[in-house]
């Protein structure tokens, strides 16, 4: 059995025992006529955007505003900290990293949004790159009402972003201390995308097992971040997980219903929008990408289809691996 696809070398056939689909997309397992959910009950898409980098940036200066004025900021969120924004604000002036999301909420971001000066978003997130460089990264342009799996639509979306990228980058420079004399140093590769088809499994993970930090049997990866559905301009819901635990993901939500040589890992699992919207992060995707592997391997080598394997087999092999599975709250 085989995938046909197409490239710049033309028509090429790929043949394997078992297929895992890490498009995101969940291309190959609906080419493979899996039934799939796609965005909410009215169509709608967790918003496009288009990271881009700044150097030069001041890791104190931008600390101490931080520090100054931490209304502005996500602080403090995680029910386990027990300390104030005030407080983490100054933990995080003593860290010297330049890890922080501005908040659209935020006096900051709403007036510049509410002038003009700045597109409407539901944050801003800076994330340290390089000390060397003094470089960061920036998470903060988004386009709603984009289906990325249409080709056409998602081209339309990128003059769009890029603009937003160059209203970001001034908004900086302009309102935020630390980026007076930064500059813009690069741009991600490809367009980020938070949200297209979701396939459906043998078990659909819920919103619920992930806000009660639901631990189960043959679960063969974990999760921890928020429930996490971005919107339209400032719309954002956030919800944290219970206790701020964590989460286990079936197998289940890992093998497409009606297909036997097909598994999916990323953020094309099975799972609700509410779900989705947590487990679709890298570290978790690359924890179901593991048990996505490892249980193909041990499929193709057995010769039996993926539901013959014995989840606590695999399980085993996972953590031998170095998965954690086991030992969070």
């Amino acid at each position: 059995e085989g995938v046909v696809v197409v490239n710049k070398r033309g028509r090429t056939l790929i043949t394997g025992d078992v297929f895992i689909d890490c498009s995101g997309d969940g291309d190959i397992a609906v080419a493979a006529g899996a039934e799939y959910h796609q965005g909410g009950s009215a169509g709608e898409l967790q918003p496009v955007s288009m990271v881009f980098r700044m150097a030069n940036v001041d890791a104190e200066s931008l600390l101490n505003f931080v520090r100054a004025h931490p209304e502005n900021v996500g602080l403090a969120e995680h029910p386990m900290i027990g300390k104030t924004k005030e407080e983490c604000a100054e933990e995080l002036y003593k860290q010297g990293l330049p890890k922080v999301f501005f908040e659209g909420s935020g006096p900051l971001l709403k007036s510049a949004i509410e002038s003009g000066e700045l597109f409407p978003c539901s944050m801003l997130a800076v994330t340290p790159i390089s000390r060397a460089r003094k470089e960061v990264s920036l998470n903060t342009t988004r386009l709603a009402k984009v289906d990325a799996t249409d080709t056409e639509a998602l081209s339309r979306s990128l003059p769009i972003l890029l603009e937003q990228v160059w209203m970001g980058v001034e908004f900086l420079r302009k309102r935020v201390p630390g980026f007076e004399q930064a500059y813009f140093s690069g741009i991600a590769p490809r367009i980020g995308i938070r949200e297209t088809r979701r396939i459906v499994g043998d078990y659909m993970l819920t919103g619920d097992d992930i806000l009660e930090a639901r631990k189960f049997e043959d679960g063969v990866a974990k999760g921890g971040h928020e429930l996490d559905i971005h919107g339209a301009g400032t719309a954002h819901r956030r919800e944290q997980i219970k206790d701020g635990g964590s989460y286990d993901i079936p197998v289940g939500c890992l093998l497409p219903k009606g297909l036997q040589n097909v598994l999916v890992a990323g953020r094309c699992l099975s799972a609700t929008r509410e779900a989705h919207s947590s487990a679709r992060v890298m570290g978790t995707c690359m924890a179901m990408g593991h048990a996505a592997g490892a249980l193909a391997a041990m499929s193709s080598l057995a010769k039996q289809e993926p539901r013959a394997i014995p989840v606590s087999e695999l399980r085993a092999r996972l953590q031998e691996q170095g998965a954690v599975l086991t030992g969070t709250y």
